[in-house]
């Protein structure tokens, strides 16, 4: 990322050196739009939640802004073989997702065009990883798949007891991710290049979900003693050796790790007494904990400061970071649940309806810069890459919307 900045600057430099000096033309001060360089795609968006500590931000989209995001319109939308229930992955002209029939599909970005696909045995709700080439994806029948991403096919496969729901976490070289065995589970740490273990972490609770990785630390949470309680771990990410755990008096789901706080959602035994938590990241001490909201197992995005959620009651939370005051609440306008993940990228935070409705709102004050009609229901997130938002859906298809 620094290098990245690092050219960037230089670009800036060289580009700003060239350019002294320079003065429009009548005509182009007429149109000012002449002299305008457009935008330039930034980045993808490679696994669930952008990076492995899951913040749901894009911080490089350049392109849509609140100021003209109103004007997306469907760019393509492509036909899955069943629901698509998980969030894409972007990486390289390439979006990766699955369905909950089996398949993992590689379509270009700009058309929509199918490149390939891998059949394996159900994904459900678990979203692919893009890194060196390589795509990632877990699956019902306890396997983490590993893909050539440029052709689909397999390198490797690693099997475990388990079934592999959640979403995998690729960091450093290593792919992290949690297989859940029905009354147990474990974290696993594998090579990314060749699927040889590295190390596991065994777990009395089971994961539901997936994990957060940041700073050389993985974050792994649990649902104990059949949904009555909940444990939160940290973990070395180099060695799996544990470095805190944490309880709550209720099942914890979806880490996200954000300056040094990891925000989990706890269930409480019942979703009308949901919450979301924070935890100081070094040693697991309850910084806050919200108020009561119906969530159910929506994956918090941190951002500005503010925290992110969705309700299944029908609306959108924005909690302040540091305290957990809430900050504002939108309503859906039809009272639809929000179970899907919500993602921002430059400002807006982009979260899909139960109604098939994907909303923009400002990601500051809540209000609503748009709304488009999808035409099916979705729990998917929405991630915002080189201007364009991408939202699987129970139509079976990938809808992908952009700027005309």
């Amino acid at each position: 990322m620094h290098l990245l900045r690092a050219r960037c600057a230089a670009m800036t430099a060289v580009l700003a050196a060239a350019l002294a000096g320079f003065s429009l033309t009548p005509a182009a001060a007429a149109h000012p739009w002449v002299a305008q360089a457009p935008a330039t795609p930034t980045t993808g968006w490679s696994q669930f939640g952008f990076t492995a500590a899951r913040t749901g931000d894009n911080p490089f989209e350049n392109i849509l802004s609140p100021g003209n995001v109103a004007g997306l319109r469907q760019k393509w939308r492509f036909l899955a073989a069943d629901r698509v229930e998980s969030s894409p992955a972007v990486a390289d002209g390439v979006v990766y997702f699955t369905d909950v029939n089996s398949h993992l599909y590689a379509v270009k970005a700009a058309t929509g065009a199918k490149l390939w696909s891998f059949g394996f045995a159900n994904a459900f709700f678990a979203s692919p990883a893009v890194a060196g080439g390589i795509a990632y994806t877990g699956s019902v029948n306890g396997r983490l798949y590993a893909l050539n991403a440029g052709t689909g096919a397999k390198l490797w496969s690693f099997a475990t007891p388990g079934q592999v729901f959640s979403s995998p976490a690729v960091a450093g070289g290593v792919v992290y991710f949690e297989s859940d065995f029905g009354l147990g589970g474990a974290v696993y740490a594998l090579n990314a290049a060749t699927g040889k273990k590295l190390w596991s972490f065994a777990t009395p609770g089971r994961p539901q979900s997936s994990v957060a990785v940041a700073n050389g630390v993985v974050y792994a949470v649990t649902s104990d003693n059949n949904g009555l309680r909940g444990s939160a771990y940290a973990l070395s990410a180099a060695t799996g050796t544990p470095l805190w755990h944490s309880s709550s008096p209720g099942p914890l789901y979806t880490p996200t790790f954000a300056n040094g706080i990891l925000y989990v959602g706890i269930d409480n035994g019942t979703a009308t007494k949901a919450r979301v938590e924070a935890l100081k990241g070094s040693n697991g001490s309850l910084l806050w904990r919200s108020a009561v909201i119906l969530v159910d197992q929506s994956w918090p995005a941190v951002a500005g400061g503010l925290v992110y959620l969705g309700e299944a009651g029908g609306d959108v939370d924005a909690f302040n970071a540091t305290t957990g005051a809430l900050v504002w609440q939108f309503p859906t306008p039809s009272g639809a649940g929000v179970e899907a993940p919500p993602t921002v990228a430059n400002g807006i935070v982009y979260i899909a309806a139960e109604d098939g409705t994907l909303f923009a709102l400002n990601a500051t004050t809540g209000h609503k810069l748009a709304s488009l009609t999808i035409g099916a229901a979705t729990i998917a997130a929405a991630p915002v890459a080189n201007g364009t938002v991408y939202v699987g859906a129970f139509d079976q298809r990938l809808h992908a919307y952009a700027l005309p």
